[in-house]
């Protein structure tokens, strides 16, 4: 093939990419912005702008593709395949990255005033909250008054008494075989409790606790137990997943379980999955992760089918969020999925922070024992939103439920002062 068609291909090729390449710069300007729910849109850039960004890696895209058309037609079945080949790797590999990267320099940042002013607005809320909440926390006696002030650093002289004082009621509770009541979440509840107010995992009161949840992981009633057809093509069986603790007998129906942080299921099956969710974050803050049915418990979780790529439908975003805020304390082989799994709740966030179908205090619970940029990013785009949630006396709603959720909200709160 002679030179002449080849440039004029050339000079053809080159002018459609590079105005291809600008129209679809000037298309994409705007809807770049990352932010926490503040920041402005960038703007969009003009033609020439546009024409400059792409000309040149445009160009080399159009010379790349003309040879490769030239030797195609011109070199194939003679000798000239070896180019072709080399041709079509520069193709997909250097102009492309060469595209990226000047179309990313293309869009400057958002004004950086305007981001400021916006942050300044969305946090006034959240500083105001923080302020009731410890106004609200500093007279309580109780375990979430305890954290709370040690959250702000504003503990009490007689605060270590206090701790040992509501750790001794809390061990009275324990009974002769190492369970509360012989229940697993109360259990499991009490132990976080225990750990909460300072005692470590080899305290001889969390120990008994924790050995009894053990007791209870692949017993009689635990989810997954048994298998039948679909169950089976679902993966949702016995043979596929495993390392669940029992929360009841199988012959007893659970129509309704409520949380010690007010998320509820009312399904049996949703209820055993979330009691053994709560359980095994408890035995991994415990140290417990060793164990071969715990790790069976974290690999179950992160196996589920449909969990992990869907919002709904199979699983109710409560039960998505329980398994979440236990992997979030498992050990790194398994932390290591920790980055999809935050960034799947954040994708399924509303603009105003909270979520289709989910108890955001549910949520921002889970999400505040992440320690990754996704996580802080969707538990500071929430703080607003709890906010606006917070009584005057510095609650965050009422009922029995009340304290537990405000000290939550309270870490999500410094999340974001933090984050912003």
């Amino acid at each position: 093939m002679s030179l002449t068609p080849i440039v004029i291909a050339f000079v053809i090729v080159a002018l459609v990419f590079i105005a291809a390449g600008a129209a679809s710069l000037r298309w994409a300007g705007g809807g770049w912005g990352v932010g926490v729910g503040v920041s402005s849109p960038p703007p969009r850039p003009t033609w020439g702008d546009a024409v400059r960004a792409v000309r040149l890696p445009a160009a080399a895209e159009a010379l790349v593709v003309t040879l490769f058309a030239a030797l195609w037609f011109g070199s194939l079945g003679s000798g000239g395949w070896v180019v072709l080949f080399l041709l079509v790797g520069a193709l997909a590999g250097g102009a492309d990255r060469w595209v990226r990267r000047r179309l990313a320099a293309a869009v400057p940042p958002a004004p950086a005033a305007d981001d400021l002013k916006l942050l300044a607005l969305t946090l006034a809320p959240v500083h105001v909250a923080i302020e009731r909440a410890g106004a609200y926390f500093a007279a309580r006696d109780t375990r979430q008054g305890f954290v709370a002030r040690r959250l702000l650093g504003s503990a009490r002289g007689d605060d270590e008494r206090l701790a040992e004082a509501l750790m001794k009621e809390r061990r009275a509770r324990i009974r002769s075989d190492g369970s509360v009541a012989g229940d697993l979440v109360a259990t499991a509840w009490v132990a976080w409790e225990l750990m909460d107010l300072g005692a470590p995992p080899a305290a001889h009161a969390v120990r008994r606790l924790v050995t009894w949840i053990l007791g209870r992981q692949g017993k009689d009633g635990a989810y997954a137990e048994g298998c039948t057809p679909r169950r089976h093509e679902l993966k949702l069986c016995e043979h596929a997943i495993g390392g669940f603790f029992s929360y009841r007998s199988s012959g007893r129906t659970v129509r309704r379980l409520a949380t010690p942080t007010g998320a509820t299921v009312s399904s049996d099956q949703g209820a055993r999955f979330l009691a053994s969710c709560l359980a095994l974050r408890t035995v991994l803050r415990a140290g417990e992760e060793e164990r071969t049915l715990v790790r069976r418990h974290v690999g179950s979780l992160l196996a589920l089918p449909k969990m992990w790529d869907s919002w709904g439908g199979l699983w109710a975003p409560t039960l998505t969020v329980g398994a979440l805020a236990a992997i979030a304390w498992a050990p790194p082989p398994f932390r290591g999925q920790l980055p999809i799994l935050a960034e799947h709740l954040a994708l399924n966030q509303k603009p105003d922070g909270s979520w289709r179908n989910l108890d955001i205090v549910h949520a921002v619970d889970a999400l505040v024992a992440v320690p990754l940029p996704q996580a802080k990013e969707a538990v500071a785009l929430a703080a607003p939103r709890l906010a606006k949630m917070q009584t005057q006396k510095g609650t965050v709603g009422g009922g029995p439920y009340a304290e537990e959720r405000t000290l939550i909200s309270l870490r999500a709160w410094l999340i974001a002062r933090e984050y912003a």
